[in-house]
């Protein structure tokens, strides 16, 4: 049997994981930190940012060494990801409908970009990994 070979797409993802989940650690003790930022919800937003980055690390270190546990935590991710960001979209058409429904626009790039193509990139990232080779990297199997 020979050496699998850990995937591109991979590599990539898990090291933006742990890139994202280092910036969310740092962001996290500076606000724990900051007691009077935010009215004072500092140390909260501080706490949430900590766990985060703990679940970023996880991920990212997990994907990178092909453990099996981190196929599901990035599948977790994402679809948590794809869920926050449609409920961000939403909200924002539902509060441009409320607002000023005769300016109602739903492709105004300015507003609904970053949702859309959050929804969009997530969902590419889930859907490369449920392919075989991917799958089979996180299993231990050799799909080549």
């Amino acid at each position: 049997m020979t050496e699998q070979s850990t995937p591109v797409g991979v590599v990539l993802i898990g090291i933006f994981f742990v890139l994202f989940g280092l910036s969310s650690l740092y962001g996290g003790f500076r606000l724990v930190l900051m007691p009077s930022w935010a009215g004072g919800l500092g140390p909260l937003i501080g706490i949430a940012l900590l766990a985060a980055a703990a679940i970023e690390l996880s991920f990212g270190i997990g994907s990178l060494l092909a453990r099996p546990w981190a196929w599901i935590l990035g599948i977790l991710i994402l679809v948590f990801c794809i869920l926050i960001q449609s409920v961000i979209l939403i909200s924002w058409i539902r509060a441009d409908l409320l607002n000023d429904p005769g300016e109602f626009s739903l492709f105004s790039p300015d507003v609904y970009f970053w949702p859309v193509f959050m929804i969009i990139l997530t969902a590419a990232v889930l859907y490369y990994f449920y392919q075989p080779h991917v799958r089979g990297y996180f299993s231990g199997l050799n799909k080549e």
